[in-house]
């Protein structure tokens, strides 16, 4: 059995995205230099994490947008430049259509969802590895789907996002 390589595995989480974000302004072009956000905490490792397809299908500004907030959130947080592309999984997998982060997302008040800018101060990485895969064995009843579409790595990097952010 071989592992997927990284291109296919954000291939595949732009595919992802791109139908999750159909509906904010359609897709960008050019090059992943032109489409990447500055200078700011773990921009060596979102540019890393890019291809040109990946940023397209994030709509309007594509990755300057994303890396943007990605950037924004881990100064905030004063978090490693190394959780960058899990914040980046996070931002792009759905989350925040139903949970807000650091007042990005969707309102508390309009969703039955836990603002997630501090999970880690009560969760593991563990722990929400487990919500993440099957989130009504962890909380029966949950309103949140299971993210086993969402390779290892990928739900490793994001759960480690969040365990970090306290």
């Amino acid at each position: 059995m071989h592992s997927t390589p990284p291109s296919a595995r954000l291939l595949a989480t732009a595919l992802f995205a791109a139908v999750l974000l159909a509906g904010c302004g359609g897709g960008s072009s050019g090059s992943k230099s032109s489409q990447s956000g500055g200078a700011g905490p773990g921009a060596s490792q979102l540019a890393s994490a890019e291809t040109p397809q990946f940023c397209q299908g994030l709509g309007v500004n594509g990755c300057r947008g994303i890396n943007t907030e990605v950037e924004s959130w881990l100064a905030n947080a004063h978090l490693k430049p190394t959780y960058a592309v899990g914040a980046l999984d996070f931002a792009v997998s759905g989350c925040l259509n139903c949970h807000m982060y650091q007042k990005s997302g969707v309102a508390s008040k309009k969703s039955k969802a836990p603002d997630l800018t501090h999970v880690g101060g009560s969760r593991n990485q563990a722990q929400i590895v487990a919500e993440l895969r099957c989130p009504t064995c962890v909380h029966p009843g949950s309103q949140m789907p299971a993210y086993r579409s969402l390779s290892t790595q990928t739900v490793n990097q994001l759960a480690a996002f969040l365990a970090a952010s306290r």
